[in-house]
């Protein structure tokens, strides 16, 4: 039997294809998947893409997520150690999105960001609280 990897499912697919597998699945934490689940119809339309690197503001924070690339996916799901890779246009996307608060970002915890990958949310600035005198 030849060797097989895991889609992002944890389906078994061939060694070496060379396309991402993933039968609509979307990884989220259990907690999370309950309130999909309660808040979500079925039939609700649902748009995948992929985007290597983004900024938002979730409250007074400022969050970059910065996702591997398809060769470092590659290296993870195989064990080996994913090469580090620049991400072109992160530093204008997080620039735009900050606006005014620009000066507040630290920027050591972007480019940490995209050496480490995690697709996890990581606080790269924060802004007052609307109405709070120290925003005027």
């Amino acid at each position: 039997m030849g060797s097989a990897a895991l889609d992002p499912c944890g389906e078994p697919r061939p060694a070496g294809g060379d396309r991402p597998v993933s039968h609509g699945c979307i990884h989220l934490y259990p907690e999370d998947i309950e309130q999909l689940f309660g808040s979500a119809a079925v039939g609700t339309p649902v748009r995948a893409i992929e985007q290597p690197g983004a900024a938002a503001w979730i409250g007074i924070g400022l969050y970059v997520e910065v996702h591997p690339s398809k060769e470092q996916a590659d290296a993870i799901d195989t064990e080996q150690a994913a090469a580090p890779e620049p991400l072109e246009g992160l530093r204008q996307i997080v620039q735009a999105v900050a606006g005014d608060y620009a000066d507040a970002v630290d920027w050591g915890a972007v480019d940490t960001a995209v050496l480490r990958r995690t697709g996890l949310p990581v606080e790269v600035a924060m802004r007052p609280p609307i109405g709070d005198e120290a925003a005027k």
